[in-house]
């Protein structure tokens, strides 16, 4: 089996050949989500869609986004990994092995974070190494033991299970004891200090630039994505945190209504993450919005939490770089805006 590998934008390939190729894989309303993703990704000046073909036909694709990196104060270019699939008759033949190679030999700092098992010993295969470890977690509100319930069934009996029981912000209660409370308020995104973030992230070794250029595409411009910024203080320090507003998703295999932390800047010895997240469900509580759960890639002390995969997950990169002990990673980096909540 002849498979080629192909530049979209260089391939000949029209706008109709390669809506087609989507419509296949993706479900009606879907197909120009994702072709709207992509004219997104298309606005950063580095981004690149690479096509399988099998006589002649569109068969798998993925696609990378460039990005600067600090790496321990250094900038360096680093390349995202995103959207990446293959129809359903054509798996198992190596032509998700074929794309990731290309994104790997072609595009430098080559890097993923959200992949799944298959996908990962691919992309190990190809080069990449793991470079730190990071933790998408789920910090209950009122919802625990049901997203567990629901999770085990469908694990053990391959069937949906929905528990619909919940008590609304109970686990908040339970963390927020003896704490006292942040003061907050919602902010739009140009009343940003964006020296403030940029001070913030100076206390990690690695981490995604985020300039007001980098950041006004990441959210203002981000055609499916519905967030909320909060200015937070406490004892003359402030935060800045970033959630998305509370919808209803999919954790792992479990319906929930909640909400995804997207980024936090805080000072160095300033207010602690906990008292952030904390604040951000202080925020739905005063709306009456009663969520589920706050998703995040935080690692925290709050109780109970439940992490998946467990207990980690490899930043897996082709850059070279030893050490690396205080990386911030957040759930706006890479593919995340995959969490499509434009309603």
């Amino acid at each position: 089996m002849n498979i080629q590998i192909f530049d979209l934008y260089l391939s000949g390939y029209s706008e109709k050949e390669y809506l087609d190729f989507l419509s296949k894989f993706h479900k009606d309303s879907a197909v120009f989500r994702y072709y709207n993703r992509g004219r997104w990704y298309k606005l950063m000046p580095g981004y690149i869609i690479i096509i399988a073909v099998i006589d002649g036909k569109i068969v798998g694709q993925a696609s990378a986004y460039k990005t600067t990196v600090i790496i321990k104060g250094k900038k360096e270019d680093l390349w995202w990994g995103v959207d990446t699939y293959v129809l359903s008759e054509y798996r198992g033949k190596g032509i998700g092995k074929k794309l990731q190679l290309y994104l790997h030999e072609h595009c430098p700092n080559f890097s993923s974070i959200w992949y799944s098992p298959t996908n990962g010993i691919v992309k190990k295969k190809c080069g990449a190494n793991e470079l730190f470890k990071v933790q998408f977690s789920y910090f209950p509100v009122s919802k625990f033991f049901g997203v567990i319930l629901e999770l085990a069934i469908q694990k053990i009996f391959h069937k949906k299970f929905i528990v619909h029981s919940r008590i609304p912000f109970v686990y908040f209660y339970f963390n927020k004891l003896f704490k006292k409370s942040c003061k907050y308020s919602e902010i739009t995104f140009n009343d940003l200090d964006f020296n403030f973030i940029k001070e913030s992230l100076r206390q990690f070794d690695f981490y995604i630039e985020r300039s007001y250029d980098y950041m006004h595409w990441k959210y203002a411009l981000n055609p499916s994505l519905r967030y909320i910024i909060l200015k937070v203080e406490k004892s003359n320090k402030m935060a800045y945190v970033f959630c998305s507003i509370a919808h209803e998703c999919t954790y792992i295999a479990t319906k929930i209504v909640g909400a995804k932390i997207l980024d936090i800047f805080t000072q160095e010895n300033g207010i602690n993450k906990l008292d952030v997240i904390l604040t951000v469900i202080s925020y739905f509580k005063s709306k009456h919005i009663i969520i589920d759960g706050i998703m995040s890639i935080e690692s925290l002390s709050y109780l109970p939490k439940f992490v998946y995969p467990y207990p980690n997950t490899a930043f897996l990169s082709t850059i070279k770089a030893d050490n690396i002990c205080s990386p911030y990673v957040a759930y706006s980096d890479q593919d995340m805006e995959q969490m499509y909540i434009n309603r």
